[in-house]
């Protein structure tokens, strides 16, 4: 699956990289999630990756149909990152 043209989304630049970069920055920003305005950058950095994974779900079940754990797992997380920061 992330050798379709659809893994590559936004500019040409794989979605993978921006998962990575993502993922990192959040990270980055855990331990200080007490901080309201880092914890408002990150409930909207994780809800822009929930609608992107929305997108991209779409696409993986109606135009490229094709299976991918990979990226169902990635969608699932996504999906659910904003909960978590909304509770912590």
């Amino acid at each position: 699956m992330v050798q379709t043209p659809r893994a590559r989304a936004v500019a040409g630049i794989p979605n993978a990289a921006f998962g990575l970069a993502y993922y990192a920055a959040l990270a980055a920003a855990i331990p200080l999630l007490g901080v309201s305005e880092v914890r408002t950058a990150a409930l909207l950095a994780s809800v822009g990756a929930a609608a992107f994974s929305a997108y991209l779900a779409y696409s993986l079940l109606f135009v490229t149909r094709m299976p991918c754990v990979y990226c169902w797992t990635s969608h699932f997380v996504n999906w659910i990152l904003p909960f978590l920061i909304l509770r912590s």
